[in-house]
């Protein structure tokens, strides 16, 4: 089950940990991947990320829309968790943390595999290194 280590509740059915779909990102359409096309770099382009709200069956063959996803951190239309700051994986294999403050324009560049986009990788940006994912601070409810 894909879900949120803290969060085991028996007969819980739904995965926190999905792909955003569309033609822009790495996953373009269902079963083809577009990794090697990732110009703007596989240390700056996001492969997977947490959603705490679309209530999606770990089974089901979905996943987020980059079309249709609210593009603020911790909206549950998009990127969310119920830690303070979601966390997303990159192509590259490492862990991100995105802060709530993170821009919406920020957050789209991630998540294109070609946008060309400069963006800065120093936690000014919004989006930090994450060395342990389960070591977070949870969010105020």
């Amino acid at each position: 089950m894909f879900e949120f280590h803290d969060d085991k509740r028996p007969g819980n059915t739904t995965t926190n940990y999905l792909a955003v779909v569309g033609p822009e990102t790495a996953w373009p359409e269902a079963g083809r991947r577009r990794f090697a096309e990732a110009a703007d770099g596989a240390a700056k382009t996001i492969l997977f990320v947490e959603n705490l709200g679309a209530g999606i069956h770990w089974m089901e063959p979905r996943d987020l829309r980059l079309a249709d996803m609210d593009l603020r951190v911790n909206s549950p239309a998009g990127i969310s968790s119920p830690y303070d700051r979601p966390g997303v994986a990159l192509l590259d294999g490492t862990l991100r943390s995105l802060k709530p403050t993170l821009d919406p324009d920020v957050l789209r560049a991630l998540l294109t595999v070609a946008g060309g986009e400069q963006l800065a990788d120093d936690g000014a940006g919004g989006w930090e290194f994450l060395p342990d994912g389960r070591d977070r601070p949870l969010r105020n409810p």
